[in-house]
């Protein structure tokens, strides 16, 4: 077909006085196929084997796509093409192999961002195109919980994962360490919303652990160990919610 086409559902947009006759079989039909499958169709890929994936045109031509396969123990990168955007819902619906296979969500080109989906979930997310940044467009899960052992510290100052971040409850526990006595939990800046902490490690060193934002900002104390506390944060503040139950 004659024309030019649109950067995100590679919608056609014929030339005038283009396609005499042909509109019924070329432009109209396909552009009206594309549409209706971008606010509705589901696509299965599936990443056996795969380390790197790179989707289509076609792929993007859907609402929802669908990730199926074996994932091996490592992050397998999924990469939208560079200019274009979008909102699509994703499902992880691999089965892992290790403990470190996830999918990554970047682009052909550097991306300013990427985005971990979390296995099992259906995640809505934002893809600009133009800036390559990957937000999540749907709110954190409030009914899950983030387990961390404290194990997993080998720094005083652990930064939260994407997946960590996909909950507002969090479960803090463990027996061993590689920190000191005061630990600094970092989640991104800005952070908005209200968290709630249960703290149970079992490791003497540890006697403080803090929320801050990597944006720096105020913080509202340490959380108790052997007790529930809730906290909010507005942007980098934190401030205490409630009074911190002791179990």
């Amino acid at each position: 077909m004659s024309g030019t086409y649109t950067s995100n559902k590679n919608l056609n947009k014929p030339e005038h006085g283009g396609d005499i006759g042909n509109w019924g079989t070329g432009a109209l039909n396909n552009n009206s196929t594309i549409i209706d499958s971008s606010l509705g169709s589901v696509t299965s890929i599936s990443l056996t084997g795969l380390t790197t994936y790179t989707l289509s045109t076609a792929d993007c031509q859907n609402a929802t796509i669908k990730f199926t396969g074996n994932l091996a123990n490592q992050v397998v990168t999924v990469l939208m093409t560079t200019g274009v955007s979008g909102q699509f819902a994703f499902i992880d619906s691999t089965t892992a192999l290790g403990a470190s296979s996830t999918i990554s969500l970047g682009w052909t080109a550097s991306g300013v961002t990427s985005y971990v989906l979390t296995p099992g979930k259906t995640q809505i997310v934002n893809a600009d195109g133009v800036a390559r940044v990957w937000t999540r467009s749907a709110s954190p899960s409030t009914g899950g919980v983030t387990s961390i052992n404290i194990a997993s510290w080998v720094t005083a100052s652990p930064v939260l994962t994407a997946k960590q971040l996909e909950n507002s409850v969090f479960y803090i526990y463990g027996t061993t360490a590689s920190v000191g006595d005061n630990v600094l939990i970092y989640f991104p800046f800005p952070t908005y919303g209200l968290f709630t902490f249960i703290c149970n490690w079992n490791y003497a060193p540890i006697v403080n652990i803090y929320p801050v934002t990597t944006g720096g900002g105020s913080g509202f104390g340490n959380l108790p160990n052997q007790s529930v506390s809730m906290v909010y944060c507005v942007s980098n503040a934190w401030s205490k919610a409630a009074a911190a139950v002791a179990f």
